[in-house]
């Protein structure tokens, strides 16, 4: 049986693998402008008409997510199932531009996380939030134009993440500990915002577990739909 490590490392080459896989082949390049003649610096005064970009841009944007994530602890004789549902991830993203097609990304975002005991020891059974970090890279496609949205560029992505939880519950299990994870996602930019959506998976071991009982580790595995607001292009 393989650890849940394990499982990361091995998910990651796997999405790894596909990011680079010829994704965008059908993407065709816009053809040259004809009839237009190049004028050299020489021909325009002397003057280069070529703008230097810096290659870093940074945005903010917001995940909202849903969970499959379960954790069975038992205490006397009686089961308590954690269960997380929901999630509204705030963020602030960080972008490199590698190359026309490639940035590597990284970002940090606070997870407000819809949670249920079951039994409920009380009308306040604590509170489950987390703090994650994302490293990784995304790969962009040609501009291409679709209804509606006008002209677009598609994106792939996949990222490590450390999520650490803060967990403050009135239960048999009361804490997990921080853990590794991996995400990928597939979207579009267009201008100064953009639209993703993807898969995200994080393991927690148990940490905190009051004297005579069990508890489970928590796998969170979630999809979400993200919205970035582009600040620094």
């Amino acid at each position: 049986m393989h650890s849940p490590r394990h499982r990361i490392v091995c998910l990651f080459f796997l999405l790894c693998m596909l990011l680079t896989s010829p994704l965008h082949a059908l993407d065709i390049p816009s053809p040259e402008p004809t009839g237009v003649a190049d004028h050299t610096p020489e021909q325009n005064g002397g003057f280069s008409q070529s703008k230097k970009t810096s290659p870093w841009s940074w945005g903010i944007g917001v995940d909202v997510s849903g969970y499959r994530a379960e954790s069975t602890s038992t205490y006397g004789g009686e089961a308590y199932d954690l269960s997380v549902r929901h999630g509204i991830s705030p963020m602030v993203q960080v972008a490199y531009r590698m190359n026309g097609n490639w940035d590597l990304e990284g970002g940090v975002r606070h997870d407000w996380m819809r949670w249920k005991l079951s039994p409920s020891l009380g009308p306040d059974d604590g509170s489950v939030r987390a703090l994650t970090l994302a490293l990784g890279a995304a790969r962009h496609g040609a501009e291409r134009t679709v209804p509606v949205l006008g002209a677009i560029r598609p994106l792939s992505s996949a990222a490590l993440l450390w999520r650490f939880i803060d967990a403050d519950l009135d239960g048999p299990a009361m804490d997990y500990r921080s853990g590794p994870g991996v995400e990928f996602a597939a979207g579009f930019t267009r201008d100064y915002w953009g639209l993703r959506a993807g898969l995200s998976y994080t393991h927690h071991d148990v940490s905190d577990v009051i004297a005579g009982a069990t508890a489970e580790d928590l796998d969170l595995l979630g999809a979400f739909v993200r919205f970035t607001l582009f600040l620094g292009r």
